[in-house]
């Protein structure tokens, strides 16, 4: 019969043996603790109409982006992210006069801040997510506007000026709502991967133009 000082001493054993693996998880808790994130971001293929009829193909593409945040605790966190993205799009623009639609092709420069609120349903390591944001898109459509004069400074040629064409920008509204999955690797680094929704108030566009945007984030705590 195993006496009562055996059983002690293992069980005093095992608390030794499980101590690296507690001390691993409390090193993976994100209470508490600042994280920056390093994003990848994948953009779906949309089509967009505009008043008049005009109409845009916005080819999907692949974009990038940065971020922080703050965790409250294990579950509530929030910070802002930064994001870019170049949008190849086909279309058609429509004679404001009536007549044929003119076939056009260009790429929309598209920056992003957004504020954004994350929620943890799990307590550890691993966990699902889901996430709100709000903030501001900035769109140089590349479409002509006007024209105007630069001057600017050239190796050899020194101080030139001459004929600039200004292109179409707007700031707009937008939101999104998403969902994911994280992963607290190590002490000081997760993974984490997600798909988002994400709504652009563009004035001149026929209803609310959404996008889905797929992102993998790799992240550090601090």
């Amino acid at each position: 019969m195993m006496s009562i000082r055996a059983v002690g001493t293992g069980l005093a054993a095992l608390a030794v043996a499980a101590l690296p693996a507690v001390a691993g998880a409390a090193d993976r808790e994100r209470a508490e603790r600042w994280e920056a994130t390093l994003q990848g971001r994948f953009t779906g293929s949309e089509t967009i109409s505009f008043d008049n009829g005009a109409r845009a193909q916005v080819n999907s593409s692949t974009g990038f982006g940065f971020g922080f945040s703050y965790n409250f605790d294990e579950h509530k966190a929030a910070g802002i992210d930064f994001a870019w993205n170049n949008l190849n799009y086909s279309g058609t623009a429509t004679p404001a006069g009536g007549g044929a639609a003119q076939n056009v092709s260009g790429t929309a420069y598209v920056g992003s801040m957004m504020v954004n609120g994350t929620y943890h349903f799990l307590d550890g390591p691993f966990t699902p997510y889901v996430m709100g944001g709000i903030g501001l898109t900035y769109t140089d459509t590349g479409v002509p506007a006007g024209v105007g004069t630069g001057c600017w400074w050239y190796p050899w040629y020194g101080y030139v000026c001459g004929p600039v064409t200004y292109t179409k920008t707007s700031t707009d509204w937008t939101y999104a709502i998403g969902a994911g999955l994280r992963w607290d690797v190590a002490p000081g680094f997760f993974l984490r991967g997600g798909v988002q929704q994400q709504w652009l108030s563009v004035g001149a566009a026929s209803g609310t133009p959404s996008f889905i945007i797929g992102r993998f984030d790799i992240g550090f705590k601090f």
